[in-house]
C-alpha cells in the first residue's frame, strides 16, 4: 500500500509536515500528520501519521506510519522497498529494537536514552509545521 491508499485526500484532508535533525546523535526525522478534520484537536477524529528517522548519511532507516482511530486503536504500517505493509505494534516495538542496534552498531552513538529523548522534544518543539 502506498501513502496515497492508507492516508488519501478525502478522507485526511488536513495535513501538515515537518522535517529536522539532531546532529549530536547524527539523526533526521522527516514526519506527516493527516487528519479527518482539524489540525488543532486529535480526539474525536482519525489520525494518521507517517514518520522517517535516518541516520544523517541516509544509510540507516526506520520508515514507520499508523492511523489512530476516534475509540483510540491503532493501526501500525512499516515501509519496505516503498510500500506501506500493515503489522502488529509488536513487529513495530522488534523494527525499532533492531534499528537501534543497528545504529549504535554503525555509528556508535546510543539513539535512545534521556539525552536523546530531550534532544527529540527540543526538536519537535521547535520544528516548523507546514500545511500541503
Amino acid at each position: 500500500m502506498t501513502r496515497e491508499e492508507l492516508f488519501p485526500r478525502s478522507k485526511f484532508p488536513v495535513r501538515k509536515k515537518t522535517s529536522y535533525a539532531i546532529p549530536e546523535k547524527r539523526l533526521k526525522f522527516y514526519i506527516e500528520l493527516y487528519f479527518e478534520k482539524t489540525d488543532g484537536v486529535f480526539e474525536r477524529q482519525r489520525v494518521g501519521e507517517y514518520a522517517k528517522i535516518t541516520s544523517d548519511d541516509g544509510t540507516v532507516a526506520l520508515i514507520s506510519a499508523k492511523v489512530i482511530y476516534p475509540d483510540r486503536t491503532v493501526e501500525y504500517y512499516l515501509e519496505t522497498n516503498g510500500a506501506l505493509e500493515s503489522v502488529s505494534e509488536e513487529t513495530l516495538e522488534e523494527k525499532i529494537r533492531s534499528f537501534e542496534k543497528e545504529f549504535q552498531e554503525k555509528y556508535k552513538i546510543i539513539v535512545i536514552d534521556e539525552d536523546a529523548d530531550q534532544l527529540m522534544l527540543d526538536a519537535l518543539d521547535s520544528a516548523k509545521w507546514t500545511k500541503f
